[in-house]
């Protein structure tokens, strides 16, 4: 199949932030003429007033009665999905280009496990989206101010393998996703996706990174400001450390195996 007759089911989760979703989906109607989007899923963790509409994109609405986490959220999403691909998109994205095509030829290599952007802000700084496996010893170096936690992104290569891509953008073959069980809904907004990643690893398939796909995104950093977040924060940390620590999958192997 031609990327640009695959079909894409997004999923976006709105914190109360109806205003970003309004342009988000501006964003997609735009792209629904060079792809075919098959639908939007928007989740509502909270209720709020903003009514969804699109002009070319099929638009299902989920209300949540009560809040879930940032794996519930879209696990429940991908049930209710059907296209061949799935991409789980923040609601404080923008889309200036068409990101797909590209990606999914990434994604449907079946050593591919899941494909994620370049993410800039809105100021033109490239954000650290793209990182190492948060061990110990890179959040430790991160508290005191070192950035090696970040990737180094090539000069040479528009698509490279690495440990880590934040859920801020990432696009899944459904039969990948599926296989996983989706997010590990243990986790609360924090941790899901690095979790996501490393599991993925450890089945030998690749987390990609395209460097020429570039998305635009304004990071909230809650848990720099309000306490409950620091704290779910943690827990999810702590969480993926029993899991994970001295197990982490080595990448450069995996990828030499290929």
């Amino acid at each position: 199949m031609n990327s640009n007759e695959a079909q894409v089911s997004i999923s976006i989760v709105s914190h109360n932030q109806g205003v970003l979703v309004e342009k988000l989906l501006k964003d997609i109607d735009a792209l629904n003429g060079f792809l075919q989007i098959k639908e939007v899923i928007v989740t509502c963790n909270i209720k709020e007033s903003n009514v969804f509409k699109t002009r070319n994109v099929p638009l299902r609405l989920i209300v949540n009665t009560s809040p879930k986490g940032f794996g519930a959220n879209h696990n429940t999403a991908f049930k209710q999905s059907s296209a061949e691909y799935f991409c789980v998109i923040n609601p404080d994205v923008r889309l200036r280009n068409n990101p797909f095509p590209l990606m999914i030829d990434v994604a449907k290599a079946q050593d591919t496990g899941v494909v994620v952007p370049l993410v800039y802000s809105s100021k033109g700084q490239i954000e650290d989206s793209i990182r190492h496996f948060p061990k110990l010893s890179t959040i430790l170096k991160k508290t005191f101010g070192s950035h090696s936690y970040k990737w180094n992104i090539p000069d040479t290569s528009s698509c490279f393998p690495i440990d880590w891509g934040a859920g801020i953008f990432m696009l899944f073959r459904r039969e990948v996703y599926e296989f996983l069980g989706g997010f590990d809904e243990n986790y609360f907004l924090y941790y899901e996706d690095a979790d996501i990643c490393t599991r993925l690893w450890k089945l030998e398939k690749i987390v990609m990174a395209c460097s020429s796909v570039i998305i635009t995104h304004d990071a909230q950093r809650a848990s720099h400001r309000q306490f409950k977040y620091f704290l779910w924060h943690l827990a999810s940390f702590i969480r993926y450390q029993t899991r994970y620590i001295f197990r982490y999958p080595d990448i450069n192997t995996i990828f030499k195996k290929k």
